[in-house]
């Protein structure tokens, strides 16, 4: 039960699939627990305060944003501030890059640019197609199977025990968060998530003592559902002249709902898509 009437949310537009108002508080748990794992998985390390403290901020963001719906101008704002602040610690440790089979060192200036597409992009991804019970959650769980599986191949194992645990958190999530969802992430939670997917490169690599190259090629294979449905809603939203953030019913799940007429087959066939994404990014 719902005291608090921000955290509530109100079904009132088509794009809503609920009838009745969903407490939207469901992030704050994962979101707490995921972070007090953090810090003790990765003892406090001076080496990681960059991803406590953005990781807090990004937290505090989805927060705020629940209770009182923050303008997208200042959620870029802060999310801009963060990005950049990563960027320029890692652009002081990460000397090579690798896509696929070929090893770049592009200019700051342009690396840059990159960075903060992915991390924008990304970051916001997970928020703009959370518009079906189980599914941010069921997305991000299946990609951190991904994750898990790339930690063991490269014998990262604290890399491993961190995606290991984010898929703890999120199946107790999920539990209740099928249809009908009794409560649902809101923006704490998917902002949160869609951090720890943008970051998760650097994580990688900073977890991997002996990597001296930093391979982008599985993260970008295992979020390329996110990356092209993102990129389609925009690129529709903005031919029809409207707002690129404003959210409609031009993602895939809803047309894919449309079409087959069933929740639960929806959602399978992302999460089989998904699936597919990272069974060929394992196999490169």
């Amino acid at each position: 039960f719902c005291r608090i009437k921000a955290f509530l949310d109100i079904p009132d537009d088509d794009r809503k699939m609920h009838k009745m108002p969903v407490p939207r508080y469901g992030g704050i748990p994962f979101v707490v627990t995921l972070t007090a794992v953090v810090l003790f998985l990765f003892q406090f390390s001076s080496e990681y305060l960059w991803f406590y403290l953005s990781l807090t901020v990004i937290g505090l963001l989805g927060f705020i944003d629940d209770l009182i719906t923050l303008s997208w101008r200042t959620k870029l704002l802060v999310q801009f501030f963060v990005g950049s602040y990563i960027f320029y610690l890692i652009s002081l440790v990460v000397p090579t890059m690798q896509f696929f089979l070929f090893q770049f060192h592009l200019p700051v200036y342009l690396m840059y640019g990159v960075f903060m597409l992915w991390f924008f992009g990304i970051l916001n991804a997970v928020n703009l197609v959370d518009g079906m019970d189980g599914l941010a959650g069921g997305m991000v769980f299946v990609m951190f199977i991904g994750f898990s599986f790339l930690g063991w191949i490269t014998g990262n194992l604290l890399f491993l025990t961190f995606s290991v645990m984010v898929m703890a958190c999120l199946y107790a999530f999920l539990v209740f968060n099928a249809r009908p969802a009794k409560f649902f992430m809101g923006d704490m939670g998917s902002l949160f998530l869609g951090f720890l997917l943008a970051v998760a490169p650097i994580l990688f690599f900073f977890t991997s003592k002996s990597q001296a190259v930093l391979d982008i090629t599985p993260f970008l294979v295992f979020c390329s559902y996110l990356i092209l449905d993102t990129f389609r809603v925009f690129y529709h939203r903005v031919k029809q002249k409207k707002n690129p953030l404003k959210p409609d019913r031009s993602h895939f799940h809803h047309q894919l709902l449309d079409k087959t007429g069933s929740y639960n087959a929806t959602l399978f066939y992302i999460y089989f898509f998904i699936a597919l994404f990272i069974l060929f990014g394992m196999v490169l």
